[in-house]
């Protein structure tokens, strides 16, 4: 399955960890903001908005061209993007209904119940991608 994994820029170590574990068991990872070298953070998004603008686009690209999504909320750990790239897809499936969204931690929001199904764990939810070859 192609899949987009959406999470906070802080998480980026874990999220690059559950997409490796993903590839190994078959799947194809398609968010490639995880291959970013973030060693010069922006200190404010506005600093570079031609590069922020590429890469928000380049982030609905990735989506774009992904069976799934995967949401991960872990530590309190908020993000404006994650939440768009979720809204997105969400706006998507409202006319073709062919993207599976799966939410896994604790979501906060009334809009991420509309997940296709929803997982406790990062564990967890590479377990069921197990089966899902």
């Amino acid at each position: 399955m192609k899949i987009y994994l959406a999470d906070s820029l802080k998480n980026v170590e874990n999220t690059r960890k559950v997409a490796a574990a993903l590839t190994e068991i078959g799947h194809e990872v398609t968010s490639t903001w995880l291959n970013y070298d973030y060693s010069m953070q922006l200190t404010d998004p506005c600093d570079n908005f031609p590069l922020c603008e590429k890469l928000a686009e380049q982030n609905l690209r990735d989506i774009n061209n992904s069976e799934a999504l995967a949401i991960f909320f872990f530590d309190g750990m908020k993000s404006a993007g994650k939440n768009i790239e979720f809204g997105y897809t969400l706006a998507i499936n409202q006319f073709t209904r062919q993207m599976k969204i799966f939410v896994v931690g604790e979501w906060n929001s009334v809009f991420h119940s509309l997940g296709y199904a929803h997982f406790k764990t990062s564990e967890v939810f590479l377990e069921y991608m197990k089966t899902k070859i």
